[in-house]
This record gives structure tokens, sequence and C-alpha cells, in this order.
């Protein structure tokens, strides 16, 4: 009896709850039309009836779809995630877009960002749309938007719906930069700092980097607050490479290491690289595998003095690439390096010092000396600096890519395209009237290559091929390096 009169009970409880909601739902409101919608499909407390069923859910969602339309960004919201939700069993993709777009409109950023997610890389159409979405996320002031939109414009190598166009992709980064990007500071830092989008300015790339330091730092320091912005672990190798350079702040290696370390642990695989991490041992990285020869060759020719085989031999015993993994022997080679490296430093060999200044700075033992790292970095400098002075141009380039990279010396930005620019005037003297036709082809080659993979402005092609032409011009024998050069650059310019 107790058993028939609960059971009794319930029914009549969802009878009323039926009947109340019928009601409500035709009085207009639009929740209650769907709520029972979704009752009837599940036979939730009433009888299933799937065409009832769709004929409120029609209702409740035409409700929301016209109060979307007219401003309301609640029922926007509400009717974009209910028309996505496959559970709810009436799953409407084109009405769930719509509705997701209205309320990107009506300045709902997050809604602007997902959806972007959801259509990027689905079709052209679905990309155009997406770039859209992110456009109006970054007008409604969304940092990550800004940044994406900046990547975008500036490499062509991202797959896109717009064409590279450095000068927007400039201004969308400088907009990140503003809304406390810091990712978006150090990128705009960067391309004033090379010319991208216009003429070099350094005090502007000089701003932008001091903006983009602490920016990061909290980044790093912090767990991200949304979804769309740059990874912890990005983050935090971006600070790195700000404070081993001397970008925005003093060159500081090891405040570089410790944002490294925060990064490697939070998962940034650029961060473990950085942090000397064996490739093998970072979770999900997948590098390309180069036949560097047999280990026991390095080794022996470590034996004979050449520091540079002491190097690849010890990373192929700290990562068990080609021999068993060991430790002890890696920091013992690299010990080795360390000696020869620094025994051709102190013969005047700049390039030895600064890859001294590399072997120190690694790991040895459990330990970086960092200090020696930095002494043997500003030694790299100062031989070049006088090499410079007396003329050896091949060395003021390297003094003027140091200074511009920053990574040995700090960053000297003025000092470096100082530099470079008495050493691009040189070899253009060179390549026009040189009086030694052996120097004038290498004054031409040199620019060329230069316009082509320079890695402190942005490359020409078009100039590149210009003087490899010139190049080619002068050349003779059977290895005729620029005309091979300039053909397969015509194709491009094309």
């Amino acid at each position: 009896m107790v058993a028939a009169a609960g059971a009794f009970a319930l029914v009549k409880r969802d009878w009323l709850k039926t009947f109340r909601q019928e009601g409500r739902c035709r009085k207009g409101s639009q929740e209650d039309c769907i709520a029972l919608a979704l009752r009837l499909a599940s036979g939730d407390g009433v009888r299933g009836d799937h065409q009832r069923a769709q004929q409120l859910w029609a209702i409740g969602m035409s409700a929301l779809d016209g109060k979307c339309m007219g401003g309301d960004l609640q029922a926007c919201l509400r009717g974009a995630s209910l028309a996505r939700a496959e559970e709810h069993r009436f799953p409407q993709p084109g009405l769930a877009l719509r509705l997701a777009v209205r309320a990107c409109e009506l300045g709902s950023e997050p809604t602007c960002m997902d959806e972007a997610q959801r259509l990027a890389g689905r079709g052209r159409a679905e990309d155009e749309q997406a770039f859209s979405l992110r456009a109006k996320a970054c007008e409604h002031g969304h940092s990550a938007a800004c940044l994406h939109l900046g990547e975008l414009y500036r490499h062509q190598h991202i797959p896109s719906p717009v064409h590279a166009d450095p000068p927007t992709a400039r201004q969308y980064l400088e907009k990140a930069c503003d809304r406390g990007s810091g990712d978006g500071c150090s990128q705009a830092g960067e391309m004033y700092q090379r010319g991208e989008g216009g003429a070099v300015q350094v005090q502007r790339a000089v701003e932008l980097y001091r903006r983009a330091v602490p920016l990061l730092d909290a980044e790093c320091q912090s767990p991200p607050t949304e979804r769309w912005g740059l990874p912890k672990g990005d983050a935090c190798h971006t600070l790195g490479i700000l404070r081993e350079k001397g970008r925005g702040t003093g060159v500081d290696l090891q405040r570089a290491l410790d944002a490294w370390k925060l990064g490697c642990e939070a998962g940034g695989s650029s961060s473990c690289l950085s942090l000397g991490v064996p490739p093998k041992k970072i979770p999900g990285l997948i590098l390309e595998r180069f036949d560097t020869g047999p280990v026991s060759s390095a080794v022996r020719a470590c034996g004979e003095g050449q520091a540079s085989s002491c190097v690849r031999a010890a990373d192929a015993y700290a990562e068990g690439r080609g021999v068993p993994e060991n430790g002890s022997e890696a920091d013992r080679l690299r010990l080795r390096a360390a000696q020869l490296f620094r025994d051709s430093c102190n013969e005047g060999q700049a390039l030895a010092c600064t890859a001294l200044g590399d072997v120190l700075k690694s790991e040895i033992a459990g330990k970086r000396d960092l200090a020696g790292a930095v002494a043997a970095y500003e030694q790299a400098a100062s031989l070049r600096s006088k090499k410079c002075d007396s003329g050896e141009w091949v060395e003021c380039d390297r003094l003027a890519r140091m200074y511009l990279d920053g990574r040995v010396v700090g960053q000297d930005l003025s000092r470096g395209w100082e530099l470079l620019n008495r050493v691009v005037e040189h070899h253009g003297r060179e390549c026009d009237s040189g009086a030694d036709p052996k120097r004038r082809r290498a004054g031409c080659s040199w620019l060329a290559f230069s316009w082509e993979l320079s890695d402190v402005r942005p490359r020409d092609p078009v100039q590149a091929l210009r003087y490899y032409r010139r190049c080619c011009e002068l050349e003779t024998g059977d290895d005729r390096a620029c005309c091979k050069s300039a053909a397969k650059l015509e194709q491009e310019v094309r």
C-alpha cells in the first residue's frame, strides 16, 4: 500500500510538472517549451512523443533565435549552446553557428574565439569565417585574437585566408601588445628591429621589448587564464630568449634558464630544448634525425683535438643516440671540448670563444658555469671588435650579428645596424667597382646571400636575384654557384 501511494505521488508530480510546462510554453516561455521537448524526447516522467517534442523544440528555439537577432546576448549564448549539444537529441549546427556569430557581433569575445577555433581548418570558406570572427574579437579587445591575426599576416607558412602583409601584421601585433600580450610585444619589437613592414626603428623595438618582459613574466609565473592565449610553456620560452639576448632587459643567463625550467615543467617542448633536455626525453616531441656518423669516430676525433667532435659525441652519449646513454661520458667529453675551445680562444679565435661559452652554459656534472660563459662571449666580442677595426669585414659582419641577436653580448641594435651597414656598403663597393674580379664576385655573392637568407632583416628574393645575376656574370669554370642560385630564384620571383 505504501509503495503504491509513493508511485501515485510520483505520477501526480510528473503530471503537474508537464501541465505547468505546457501552460507556460503556450504563454511564450521558450525555456519551458525546450524543457518539455527534452522530456518528451527522452520519456522523462512522461510518455515519449518525438513528434510533439520536435514541435515544442522548434517553438522554443525560434523564440531564442528571435531574441538573439534582436540583440539579446544571453539568448544567443543559450541558443547556440542548445543547438550544438548533441545529447539534447535535436542538434542544429547551422543555427548554432548563426547564433554564435550574432553573439560575437554583440561583443562576446570568448564566443568569437571558440567558434573560430571550431571553423578553422575545415575549408576555405570556414577559414575565412574564422578569420572574420577573430577580427571581430580583436576589435572587442581580445589580445589572443589580435596576436593570431598578426601571426597570420606575418608568416606565409601558416595556412591562412590572407596573404602575408608585414605592415598589417605589425599593426595587429601592436594591438595585441596594447591589450596585454607579451608575445605580441616581443614579435612587434622583432619586426621593428628587422625592418619588417617598414623602416628599422631601433628605439621603438627596444620600447616593445621592455613592455614584453613583465607581461611574459606574469604569464610564465602563473597558469594561463584563457584557453586561446599563449600557452605557459611558450610564454616562458619567449621570456627566456629575451633574457638570454638582453632584449628589453639586461643579459641574465640564470633567469633565462629559470624561465625555461618553468616552461619545460609546464609542457613546453621549446623550453625543454633550450634548457638542454635530451629530445627523446621530451614527451610528444618529434625531431628529424640526422645521420651524424658513428659516435666512435667522433670520440676518436675528440681525442685528436677536434673540439666540435667532442660536443657531438657528448650529445650522443647524453641522448643515448647510437650508443647507450652515459651521463658521465657526456660530461667527460664536454670538459674536453671546453679545454680545447679555451685553448683556441686564448690564441685569438673568436669562434672558439663563442663555442666555449655555449659549452660552459650547458650542464656538466649537474652544474653550469654561467659566469665563465659570459666571460667567453665577451672575449669573442672583444676579439671581433679589434679585427673589425683592422679591416676584417667577415669579423665586422659577425660582430654586427652578435649585437643584433644579443645572445652573447646583450642587444645593442644601434651598434649592430651601424656595423652591418658598414659591411653592406663595403661589399656593395666591391661588387660595383672592385679591381679584382674575384673580389667583385665575392662582394656580389655576399649581398645576394644576405638578401636571400638574412637572419637580421626581411628576406628579399628580388634583391637577391639581382646580385646573383651580377655574380653569375663574373663566374668561370664548372662550379657556377651564383648562376645555379639565380636560376632557382628566378622560378620563385616569377
